[in-house]
């Protein structure tokens, strides 16, 4: 066939030209339809751009040669067949299978490589192949984890996660029960009423908040002389404070008891005892007296304010250690005395206390200890002699034991003591003999040379034997308490 050139201005080209654009729209229309996103353009080629026109209708290739102008020409069939005119690199065309080949992409699977395929199934192998993604199950028996936060041992079986065993939530509490939800996993629920919290340290307890709480039963005991503690296991316990240590005015502890300063002890002629006042008794035995010097029998003894102890015997004058009974020489006496006592300071002199001699006859003696001297303050007066010991306590008073001539048994009277005058007689105690005389927190007591121990009434001047006291052998010869023993 020999190809006639045409010129662009006849009819005949004129009609090439639309029947051109027509075939570049179907070559469009079916470039979409196989999936061609690339768009169809023309362009001038290299050589004349043209296809031939044969008459017959139908749109032949045009030139080979031409680079990119996508045009037909005109056979002279008159049928439009779409057919891409240029083959040149790049160029989208459509075979007569209707495949589908972009010359240059990834190709028809829709995936580059296995990344392009994950699932975010643990339980699967995902791979990419020619075709596309597959998804084979994998990993059987391999720990995994289902997403639901109430299992546990999670494991892959046919490709998908499956959940272990439920968690366990549960919680070891009287007043809270586990829960659990799958998002949030284990949790409590509150409960309410009664519990028991496992402590002997409370009391009426209850839930609250998920928490069994009860409230302190106090371990107070009302005793200033022991210190209250609670252990949960085995409650409230009472420990007696160090002996001594103040727990009032004027009042110290002794065995867990609050008593009053100082202490109250009571001799035989040999031996010094303390009185014990937990139990009563005066079986607690400092020891027997000893000597530096001149030993012998102690008459009496007496505390200052200081708890310092001296003793007499019938010619001589000591201070002694109030614990071990170890004596010291002092002084000579010229007078015998049976009872010793001090006063507290202001009575007789402003500044220290004053020792007092008690002879038979009654006599008030001041014993100087420091000068070594004697001074006669006065006496009972007519018709008392002494029967053996006094007492002064700040707060309480000056007395003593006498024995009142025609009449029977001693008797309690309160003297002043700057002269040692009766002020007071309250009448016959009804005992004899009460060779010690102290007083001791709030109680008068008269020890007897029979052994026994003595209540004296301070208003009715009476006495009552005391019992519960451990009495030793010997008999009582004095007694002695410190100035400041007061109430």
């Amino acid at each position: 066939m020999i190809t006639r050139p045409v010129t662009t201005d006849s009819p005949r080209h004129r009609g090439r030209d639309v029947a051109s654009v027509v075939a570049v729209c179907v070559a469009t229309w079916l470039l979409a339809i196989v999936g061609c996103s690339e768009p169809v353009t023309t362009s001038p080629g290299a050589g004349d751009g043209f296809g031939a026109f044969d008459g017959t209708g139908a749109v032949t290739g045009g030139d080979s040669a031409g680079s990119g102008d996508g045009q037909g020409q005109d056979t002279g069939h008159g049928a439009a067949d779409a057919v891409a005119a240029d083959a040149g690199s790049g160029d989208v065309s459509s075979p007569a299978d209707g495949s589908t080949a972009d010359g240059g992409g990834a190709g028809d699977a829709g995936c580059a490589d296995a990344a392009d395929c994950a699932d975010d199934q643990p339980c699967t192998l995902d791979t990419c192949t020619a075709t596309g993604c597959t998804h084979v199950a994998d990993k059987d028996g391999a720990a995994c984890e289902d997403g639901d936060k109430c299992t546990v041992s999670d494991t892959c079986a046919a490709g998908v996660c499956t959940g272990g065993a439920a968690k366990d939530c549960s919680v070891a509490s009287q007043c809270a029960t586990g829960s659990c939800t799958p998002s949030q996993g284990c949790g409590t629920v509150e409960k309410a009423g009664a519990c028991d919290d496992g402590s002997a340290c409370t009391t009426a307890d209850k839930c609250g908040l998920g928490v069994c709480e009860g409230v302190f039963v106090g371990c107070d005991d009302g005793n200033s002389c022991t210190d209250d503690t609670c252990n949960a296991a085995t409650g409230c316990a009472h420990t007696n404070l160090i002996d001594d240590s103040p727990c009032a005015t004027k009042k110290v502890c002794n065995a867990g008891v609050c008593v009053a300063a100082g202490t109250l002890y009571a001799h035989t002629s040999s031996t010094l005892y303390k009185l014990e006042l937990k139990t009563k008794s005066f079986s607690v035995v400092v020891g027997n007296f000893t000597f530096d010097k001149s030993a012998g029998s102690v008459t009496d003894i007496a505390l200052d304010r200081g708890n310092t102890l001296y003793a007499v015997t019938f010619g001589d004058l000591f201070v002694c250690k109030s614990n071990t009974a170890k004596c010291s020489w002092i002084m000579k006496l010229p007078t015998s005395f049976n009872g010793l006592t001090f006063v507290h300071k202001g009575t007789i002199f402003p500044n220290h206390d004053a020792l007092i001699g008690v002879a038979n006859d009654g006599g008030w003696w001041h014993v100087d200890y420091q000068a070594a001297k004697l001074t006669k303050l006065g006496s009972y007066g007519s018709g008392y002699t002494s029967s053996g010991d006094a007492f002064s306590v700040l707060g309480v008073g000056t007395f003593a034991t006498v024995v009142k001539s025609g009449s029977s048994g001693d008797h309690l009277v309160s003297v002043d003591p700057k002269t040692g005058k009766v002020l007071k007689d309250f009448g016959s105690i009804g005992a004899s003999g009460l060779w010690g005389f102290a007083w001791w927190d709030g109680v008068f007591y008269g020890f007897a040379s029979n052994g026994t121990v003595w209540n004296i009434n301070i208003t009715t001047g009476k006495g009552s034997q005391v019992s519960g006291f451990t009495i030793p052998k010997a008999a009582w010869w004095g007694a002695g308490v410190s100035t400041e023993a007061g109430p």
